[in-house]
């Protein structure tokens, strides 16, 4: 069992770079498939590793939404929101899929300290409406 990740925002909270990860699972939304490699990218630095958010081997729960600069301005690839609020790790080995994820965010007040699979909502909307809005759409 490896210890709990820690996520040090950037200065500015300017990204790093585009990391490929596997979809493993999909919790909520329609856009994506597991067993699917996509572009994140990650904002932020390992506290235990000093890598780039998302680096490291392991297995995370990922609060993402398509890269976009404004509504119809797709840029490619997909963001996690919130920077480090939006990541969770899982510290225990992938054969357990239901596993609590524990928060990389140690700064933003309000998260909690872990989150189950079963606790995500869903989003109530998809990458298209994201993409058109330039954001989150407004219901």
């Amino acid at each position: 069992m490896s210890s709990p990740r820690a996520v040090q925002p950037t200065g500015g909270a300017r990204p790093r770079d585009f990391v490929t990860v596997r979809v493993a699972r999909v919790l909520s939304g329609s856009d994506l498939r597991a067993g699917q490699r996509i572009p994140v990218l990650a904002f932020g630095s390992d506290m235990v590793t000093g890598h780039g958010a998302l680096h490291d081997p392991g297995t995370y729960l990922l609060f993402l939404a398509p890269y976009v600069l404004g509504p119809n301005r797709p840029v490619g690839g997909y963001v996690v929101v919130g920077g480090p609020a939006g990541m969770f790790y899982r510290c225990v080995a992938p054969s357990e899929p239901d596993a609590p994820f524990a928060r990389t965010d140690a700064e933003t007040p309000g998260l909690p300290d872990s989150v189950l699979p079963t606790d995500v909502p869903d989003a109530g909307w998809t990458s298209v409406d994201y993409v058109a809005a330039g954001g989150p759409p407004i219901r």
